[in-house]
């Protein structure tokens, strides 16, 4: 497999700047609970909304790597994703190499992100896959993640 493509997910996602693939998460959560232990921030603010407890299981899960993710390509999390399901069946890299791209799994894989796939088809199909991980490449150095949000320090 092209090493430039590994960090590519079947279905277009830029793993190198999620923020599950590379324990961001984690970290933050690990930052966060530390922050509330030191202020001592859960015995002087007591908010109806929720409960301590829960906010505590829940950063433990967080930085145990409960939501870390290794790439579809290498260990998935979500085994029933109808895009891994279906590249792996078929043994291509990704999407982009199906006589049926972009197909319904993938546009239902992308509804909440739909700009996102329309970018990923064009590119794709204009100019290459290589393309495409170079643009997305180009995002996480500036910060972002593979949809443009700034999540990052750079």
């Amino acid at each position: 497999m092209d090493m430039g493509l590994l960090g590519l997910a079947f279905c277009g996602a830029y793993c190198r700047s999620c923020i599950f693939f590379n324990r961001s998460i984690s970290v933050v959560a690990e930052l966060l609970e530390n922050l509330i232990l030191h202020v001592n921030l859960e015995e002087w603010y007591k908010p109806s909304r929720f409960k301590w407890k829960e906010v505590k299981e829940f950063l433990k899960e967080m930085k145990e790597g409960k939501f870390n993710c290794k790439s579809c390509k290498v260990e998935p999390n979500w085994k029933e994703c109808p895009v891994y399901l279906c590249a792996t069946q078929k043994r291509v890299e990704g999407c982009w190499m199906c006589t049926e791209f972009p197909c319904k799994k993938l546009k239902d894989v992308w509804k909440k992100h739909p700009e996102y796939l329309e970018e990923f088809v064009k590119v794709v199909r204009e100019k290459g896959v290589e393309e495409w991980v170079k643009i997305k490449e180009k995002q996480y150095k500036k910060g972002e993640d593979f949809l443009g949000r700034k999540v990052y320090q750079s």
